[in-house]
Parts: C-alpha cells; sequence; structure tokens
C-alpha cells in the first residue's frame, strides 16, 4: 500500500486529531506560563512541543500533492511551531538579550491556538464530538467513566507540574496533592506561603475541580434522577407486582372503579394494589380520583394487545384483569383492539403455565360468538357495559325504586355480596343456615362454578361449596359462621322443614307488566334497551334529531341487526316547544327514557348531560301544561361525575349515572369474578330478580320475623324503603312499618309473582310510579 495514502488516512482520523488537540493545548498552556515564569525547564518543554510540531507539518509537505495550498494552510502554524527565541539565543551567543526581547518571542507561540480553531472547525472534531456525546448517551457508566478519565488526566498534567516546580517534592506526594485538590478546594488555603506560580497551578486545579465535581457530576445524577421521574410519569418501567388487580384502557369507567376500591379496602380494611394500563398519559387520572393509601396505584403507559406491555405490567402475576378499551375511539376501532388483546392474551395464557388471572373483556355477547368461541374460561369472561347499562335503566323505568337499591348492593359501602368457603358447614341444610344467622343473609351457594340461588330448604351443604351472603364485610361473615359453628351440633335428623308457605297472607309487588315508553336520544345502548322492554310487550317510541334511514342503519350496526318492526319512530330534534308537543306518542306513554346521546365517540361529557338536562326540564314543563301525563315515570341518564350533585335538586326525575354503577360493577367483579353471573341476573327480567314489594300485615314486626316468613316462599328478604331512604342487611330487630317497602330477592321471578296474589288484602294497591 502506498506510504502516502497510508500517512493522509492517519492524519485525517479523529485518533490523530484528538491527540494533536491535547498536545497543542498543552502547549499553549505551557506558552502561557513561560511569558509569566522565566522558568528554564518550561523552555525545554516548549522546545520539545516545537520539535513534535515541526516534525508533523513537515511529514504532511512531503506527502502534501498541491505545494502552494499546503502553505496557504499551514504557514502561521510553521510561525508558531519554529522555536525562535532558542534560535536568536543560539545565534547571538555571549551577547545579553534583553528580557522584553525574549518574551516577544515567547509571545509568538501562543499562535498556535489558530491550530486548535482549525482543528475544532474540522469534520474530524465533530465526528469525535459526536462519538462522545453517542457513548455518554448510552448509559449512566460511560458518563461517569468519561469523568474518571478526564480527572485522571488533569491529576497527572497537574502533578507533573507540581514535580517541575519542586523538584524535590516526590512524584507520589505531588499526585496526592492534585487529587485531594481536584476533589476538594480547600488545599488552596495550605499553598499560601508557596511561589505564585504554585498558587496559580492550585487554582486552576481547584477551579477544574468545581466544575467535575460540584458542577460535571451533579449534573449527571440530577439528570439521570430527572429522566427516571420522566419515565415514571411516561408511564414506564416493569411492574413487579403479585396478586395486583389489572385495568388494561382508557375509559370514564376507571375513576369510579378505583374510588369503589378504594372503598372496599376501607370496608374490609385491606391494602390491595391496582395497576393501570394507558395509551394516553398527558391526563393526571389522580386527580379525578380519591387519594387513598389503602391503594397502591401504579400507572403505566402502553396498549392492552402488545405482549411486551402485558408483560411490563406482569399480566399473568394478576390476580384479575378488565379489558376496557378507549371509547374515546371508534367503536370499530375498540372492538378491534380489544379483540387484539384477547388474541395475545390468549397467546400469553397458551405459552405460560402460571397464568393465573381472571380476564374481563369489554365485549358483548355477539362479538364473543362470532370471534371467541371455545376460549378457555379463565380468557372468556364478557363483561357488556351497554347490557349492564341497558338493563338499569329498564329496571328504573318500570320501578324508580330499583335505582336505590342497585346504589346500594352495587357498592362496598354497607352491604354487598361475599362468597365465602363454607368448609365448616358441610353437612347442614341451607334452611338452618339461613335461620341462625343473625347479623348477615345467606342467599344461596356456588357449587362447582355453578350458582345455586335461594336453593331448596333442605339443600345440604358440601365439601367445596361457597356460601353467598349479603353482608358488610368478610370479617361479619366469619364472625356469624363462627357463632353457628358454635351452637350446632350437625345432627341434621333433628332438622325440621319450615311451615308451607304462606301465600295467602304475602302480597308481591308487581311491576307493571307493559310499558308505553318513550325513549329520547340514542346510543350504544339502545337494542340492549328495547330487547328488555319486549320481555314485558312494552310500546317502544323512539324519538331522535335523525332521519328514519339513518337511524335503522345506526341501529343495525349496533345490534348487528334491524329494529324491531313494532318500534315507532319519530324525528324530532327536541329544541322547539311546538314540535314536542306534536308528538301525539308522548302524550300516551307512561315512562319517558332520556339517554346520553354520543353522536360522537369523543363528545365532552359534560356537554351531552346539559343536552340531557335540556330534554328533562322540557319533559317536565310538558308535564305542568299536561301536555303529557302528570304521573309519567321520567328517568335520565347521565355520564359525567359532575352532575350527579348538581341534578339532585330536580324532583321527580330519577338521574342514572351510568358510568359509576359500572364501574362499582366492575369493581366487583375484579374482587369476586364469580358476582357476574349473580349481578347478570339480578339487573333483568329473568330466573333471578329483585323486586319492591308492601309489606303485607297492616302491624308493625321485626325484619327477622318478616324474613323467616318470606324464606318459606322461597323468598329472601334483605332491606327495605322508608322515606325514600334504602336499608340494605338491616339489624335483625329493626321494626318495620306497615308503610315500609320491602326490597326482596325472588327466583323465577315471574312464576312467583304470578303464584303470589293478595286474597283478603284488596286496600294494598300496588307502589305507585
Amino acid at each position: 500500500m502506498n506510504i502516502r495514502f497510508i500517512l493522509q488516512k492517519l492524519f485525517s482520523s479523529i485518533i490523530f486529531e484528538t491527540v494533536l488537540f491535547f498536545l497543542i493545548t498543552a502547549s499553549i498552556i505551557s506558552a502561557v506560563f513561560s511569558l509569566l515564569f522565566n522558568i528554564s525547564y518550561l523552555e525545554t518543554i516548549n522546545v520539545i512541543f516545537c520539535l513534535i510540531f515541526c516534525v508533523e507539518l513537515s511529514i504532511r509537505l512531503v506527502i502534501a500533492e498541491d505545494k502552494h495550498k499546503y502553505f496557504k494552510n499551514y504557514w502561521i502554524d510553521w510561525i508558531a511551531s519554529i522555536p525562535w527565541d532558542f534560535i536568536f539565543i543560539t545565534l547571538f551567543t555571549g551577547f545579553t538579550i534583553p528580557l522584553v526581547w525574549t518574551r516577544f518571542f515567547r509571545f509568538i507561540r501562543l499562535s498556535r491556538m489558530a491550530r486548535i480553531i482549525n482543528i475544532i472547525r474540522t469534520n474530524s472534531l465533530r465526528r469525535l464530538t459526536y462519538q462522545l456525546k453517542k457513548q455518554l448517551e448510552k448509559s449512566l457508566p460511560n458518563q461517569f467513566l468519561l469523568l474518571a478519565v478526564i480527572s485522571l488526566i488533569s491529576i497527572i498534567i497537574f502533578a507533573a507540574g507540581y514535580s517541575l516546580l519542586n523538584r524535590n517534592q516526590p512524584l507520589s506526594e505531588s499526585l496526592y496533592f492534585s487529587l485531594i485538590t481536584l476533589i476538594s478546594s480547600d488545599s488552596i488555603f495550605s499553598v499560601y506561603d508557596k511561589p505564585l506560580p504554585v498558587k496559580v497551578l492550585t487554582l486552576i486545579l481547584a477551579f477544574l475541580g468545581i466544575v467535575l465535581f460540584n458542577g460535571v457530576l451533579i449534573a449527571i445524577v440530577v439528570t439521570r434522577l430527572t429522566d427516571y421521574l420522566n419515565s415514571i410519569r411516561a408511564g414506564k418501567g416493569l411492574v413487579m407486582e403479585r396478586g395486583h388487580l389489572l385495568i388494561l384502557g382508557d375509559h370514564p369507567l376507571v375513576p369510579f372503579l378505583i374510588d369503589e376500591l378504594h372503598q372496599y379496602c376501607k370496608t374490609e380494611d385491606k391494602k390491595i394494589s391496582v395497576v393501570l394500563l394507558r395509551e394516553d398519559m398527558t391526563k393526571d387520572i389522580r386527580s379525578t380520583i380519591t387519594s387513598s393509601n389503602l391503594i397502591d396505584l401504579v400507572i403505566r403507559r402502553g396498549t392492552c394487545y402488545n405482549p411486551l406491555h402485558l408483560e411490563m405490567v406482569s399480566l399473568p402475576s394478576a390476580s384479575s384483569a378488565i379489558v376496557l378499551g378507549n371509547p374515546l375511539h371508534s367503536t370499530y376501532q375498540n372492538e378491534s383492539s380489544i379483540l387484539k388483546s384477547f388474541l395475545t392474551i390468549k397467546q400469553i395464557q397458551q405459552t405460560n403455565n402460571k397464568f393465573s388471572p381472571q380476564i374481563f373483556f369489554s365485549l358483548n355477547e355477539k362479538i364473543k360468538q362470532r370471534y371467541m368461541h371455545g376460549c378457555h374460561p379463565s380468557v372468556g369472561h364478557i363483561f357488556d357495559i351497554n347490557f349492564f347499562s341497558a338493563k338499569i335503566l329498564v329496571a328504573t323505568l318500570i320501578n324508580p325504586h330499583k335505582l336505590s337499591v342497585f346504589r346500594e348492593l352495587f357498592t362496598f359501602s354497607g352491604s354487598e355480596f361475599h362468597f365465602y368457603t363454607a368448609e365448616k358447614l358441610t353437612g347442614l341444610p341451607f334452611y338452618w343456615i339461613y335461620e341462625n344467622f343473625k347479623q348477615d343473609i345467606p342467599l344461596g351457594i356456588e357449587r362447582s362454578g355453578t350458582l345455586l340461588i335461594l336453593p331448596a330448604p333442605d339443600e345440604i351443604i358440601i365439601a367445596g361449596d361457597r356460601l353467598i351472603v349479603l353482608a358488610e364485610s368478610e370479617q361479619s361473615v366469619e364472625k356469624s359462621i363462627r357463632s353457628i359453628v358454635s351452637q350446632s351440633t350437625k345432627d341434621t335428623a333433628k332438622y325440621t322443614h319450615p311451615d308451607a308457605p304462606l301465600s295467602s297472607q304475602i302480597v308481591v309487588q308487581k311491576d307493571i307488566q307493559t310499558l308505553n315508553a318513550a325513549i329520547i336520544g340514542m346510543n350504544s345502548k339502545l337494542p340492549h334497551i328495547i330487547e328488555e322492554l319486549l320481555k314485558i310487550n312494552s310500546t317502544i317510541t323512539i324519538i331522535d334529531n335523525q332521519s328514519r334511514e339513518s337511524f335503522e342503519n345506526e341501529y343495525r350496526v349496533e345490534s348487528g341487526s334491524p329494529p324491531p318492526p313494532s318500534i315507532k319512530y319519530v324525528e324530532c330534534n327536541f329544541r322547539k316547544l311546538h314540535e314536542i308537543q306534536s308528538i301525539t306518542q308522548l302524550k300516551e306513554c307512561n315512562s319517558v327514557l332520556i339517554l346520553a346521546d354520543q353522536d360522537e365517540p369523543n363528545a365532552d361529557f359534560e356537554l351531552i348531560d346539559a343536552d340531557t338536562i335540556y330534554k328533562v326540564l322540557k319533559m317536565r314543563q310538558l308535564k305542568k301544561t299536561n301536555e303529557v301525563s302528570a304521573h309519567v315515570s321520567l328517568v335520565a341518564e347521565i355520564i359525567s361525575q359532575h352532575s350527579e350533585k348538581a341534578l339532585s335538586s330536580i324532583p321527580d326525575v330519577s338521574f342514572v349515572m351510568t358510568p359509576k354503577i359500572l364501574g362499582q360493577l366492575v369493581s366487583m367483579f375484579l374482587i369476586e369474578p364469580h358476582l357476574k353471573k349473580l349481578l347478570s341476573s339480578i339487573v333483568q327480567k329473568g330466573d333471578i330478580s329483585i323486586e319492591v314489594i308492601e309489606y303485607y300485615k297492616n302491624t308493625e314486626m321485626p325484619f327477622s320475623e318478616i324474613s323467616r316468613e318470606y324464606i318459606k316462599s322461597n323468598i329472601a328478604c334483605i332491606g327495605f324503603i322508608r322515606d325514600n331512604q334504602t336499608k340494605i342487611n338491616p339489624v335483625r330487630s329493626t321494626i318495620i312499618k306497615p308503610s315500609d317497602l320491602l326490597i326482596v330477592l325472588i327466583r323465577e321471578a315471574r312464576a312467583e309473582l304470578n303464584a303470589i296474589q293478595a286474597k283478603e288484602s284488596p286496600e294494598l294497591s300496588s307502589v305507585a310510579h
């Protein structure tokens, strides 16, 4: 290979340019000292630097192809590199040279700074700076390594300077003095009686130490700490949790869900970990929830279908999880992301033997049947938000008293449903257990995943059963079971069946069997609402601000089928009073449901509720002017957490805050997944139902006696309503008044309601809407 090519490549390399840069810098420092101090060995060092630079420049001259261009670029470097003072003194040996002349020649050495400027302007130094910056960005150890290298070089250079200034001082002492001066500036006080060069050198080194350790080192630490805190705010970092509750997705339910979990911790005196995986970290969700030291809330950023993000939040180690998605996306996008998360989680479950959580997906049953057929039970729980919202709205429309019952039952504040292992009660009949629970109310048995609600009185508890109890807390259930075990002989031979049902005495309130309902507005809950209303042969009129064709298309998108032919549709924007008055169906209806009209996925909830309130006020105005019946039942859906208290002053209207109730339900499912089966039945007309009934006697009686009478008819009395105040699981000695309404849980509700009728109490009328 051509030696010229090798030398040209060497001179253009980053390493050579770096070495040259430091040599020139050192030579300038030496030149500055030679101007300030007349020290002989500084001249020797300067001559050595001059020889090095002259050799380097001579080689560049030899390999230069264009000599004219070479001298144009390097003439000032030659002037700075030639030892003029040494030549001058050599030529005029024996003559006395004035000091000012000597210093003039030494001053020429400072022109070497021009070479530094040239090097800075070259791409070589830029590449060096880039490589250095890249290494520093890689890791914290690289930053500390660079700091250590700079410190070490500084210590060696200044130790050499001290040794040259004081030749009687060993190099080891110079190194030690340089080290402590670099670390602590206190060393400057120990050189107050030393020569001026030593003082200057010490000041420079102390200043360098302040920059390196008080500046650079602190900056590195603060920067890394800031980066760490920013990464936490950005939702980064592995979650090392076990048995935690996992919420996947951004959803309006999340604040209500976490608040309800806080209530659970407060009631049960527990502390739990909740991990929330969100796509958007710009909004601080912590400001919208109750601050609590009982919930360890960890927030991470990611998507519910990314396996790396699911691994980051320790999905396989969670106790339960729910995939909520993001309703601010379009329906198609949201369903697609949840389905994708289902496939991802299913794959994780198949490859991880320690996968333990129960997973809920916020999808409807039709999507499940279409895409999730045959999935593993632990990955296949479906939580249809629209289903539960619709059933609660319809139940309130049929009987407004049920809303207060749901509000009490679907929260950990007060009494709620608990599943408790019944090993200690094995062999005992259910009715005997019911009779001997003095504080709580047993309602059924969970046996191998099957719920037996209000089983036969002689149903025997077997090994593996869990008792379903309405109680204030798990501790309360445990206390009741201990009391039963202590007094039980488990002698089933002495057990006597309850007396025959007193059907001639009990009057069960019938909900209105048919409704003439008007539904104002439209959202994704409408198909479920219509489905539930048609179960009781209701007449349904939809009022919305779009054409019938648009309505049918939207309904088909939401439900997958066209609207039932019996549905009446009226196009009206519900703004102008004379247009509303012209709707004849409103005059005939006995129930009106106003839906939160969400036209856009990312619509403002406050504005939606404002629109709902406007429609409510219009309906109340129609009631005052007798344009509609004064006895019409009016139910309105609200969705903003700020609206509930503001609307409490409006009378004769049942405001259903669906996100809050749904958040409470989700929290219960996460704590006890089997509750989904029970609560799914309770909120709709079917096998198990909650009813509000009149007290069947005209005399006062303790709640315990009434409960004993009703259980004979396979009806569990779980509370009462007095003066519009709902009490679930009251103290057994509470006296029930004739004006009170009883809250009961009925199995096969429709059959019971048809079978149990009043025979001698015609004065007891149905509860008015």
